[in-house]
């Protein structure tokens, strides 16, 4: 399956729940005024040229081997993570409940955290109200999802395929929001548009390393060194996959855009957000 084909299922799905949901969302000259956040992200979105390049590493931790080339169709991702400000207009549009609130409480200018894949994804969520991406696709009209691991990769590589980082060959604490010398030592999230210790690339994408670990579509699995177009991961699994580092790490490998991690997808931690992709 490649990820158009995901993206059409995930419009099918999301069409179960559009009994639920006001006609004034169905209208396109209304929405973008009404539902101003979700209109300002899509509208911010960045487009990743594609182009067949390689993903992983030969030289580090197991499950980044191997290093292997595959080709991706352009597409879209999200100029920053999703905010407290958009997932507050999507709670209030669906009277789903917010999640628990970090130690910190609520921004509107930090990414959301305490979220699940589950959350984000399900069409329909147990209390017969839609879920995030089920709202926002029908409500722009955009055909939104996550982005694959090799959408992340691809996004957060620097020009040189060869560095490590988004940035270069070395890590800079200058370039990320981390924790500096232990783990958790940063505190808490951090503003998306701020001015210090953040990254925007040649595509005009920002913090895609650090401040939270961001949600991708795929299963957790191992590689391949079969050249493939546009994979979105293993038929099945027990984890999702992360990208990204956090606030919370202080290890600078981490924060290498081959770097790979992984969560169960109802887990809802305060280190956790997530952005959203699109195809062109």
């Amino acid at each position: 399956m490649d990820v158009s084909s995901e993206v059409s299922r995930r419009q099918l799905l999301s069409c179960s729940a559009l009994a639920l949901l006001p006609n004034v969302w169905h209208q396109p000259r209304s929405w973008d005024a009404k539902y101003p956040m979700l209109s300002q992200y899509c509208k911010a979105m960045r487009a990743v040229k594609g182009r067949t390049f390689s993903i992983g590493s030969d030289s580090d931790a197991e499950n980044e081997r191997p290093r292997h080339s595959i080709t991706l169709s352009t597409f879209k991702l999200g100029a920053s993570p999703v905010t407290v400000g958009l997932w507050k207009e999507y709670c209030a549009a669906t009277q789903v409940e917010m999640p628990t609130a970090p130690a910190w409480g609520w921004l509107d200018d930090h990414p959301i955290v305490n979220v699940s894949y589950t959350d984000i994804t399900t069409a329909t969520l147990p209390s017969g109200k839609p879920g995030f991406l089920t709202w926002a696709v029908i409500t722009s009209g955009v055909q939104l999802m996550l982005p694959t691991e090799s959408q992340w990769e691809a996004a957060a590589q620097s020009k040189n395929p060869s560095d490590d980082y988004a940035w270069g060959a070395d890590f800079d604490i200058n370039k990320l929001w981390c924790s500096k010398e232990s783990w958790k030592d940063a505190g808490k999230t951090a503003s998306t548009t701020r001015k210090d210790r953040i990254f925007t690339n040649h595509y005009g994408i920002r913090d895609l390393i650090g401040n939270v670990w961001e949600w991708c579509q795929d299963w957790n699995g191992p590689y391949t060194s079969e050249l493939s177009k546009d994979p979105i991961g293993p038929p099945t699994g027990m984890r999702r996959a992360l990208r990204g580092g956090s606030w919370y790490n202080e290890w600078p490998d981490v924060f290498r855009t081959s770097y790979r991690y992984r969560m169960l997808p109802e887990k809802r931690e305060d280190n956790i957000g997530f952005r959203l992709a699109a195809a062109k």
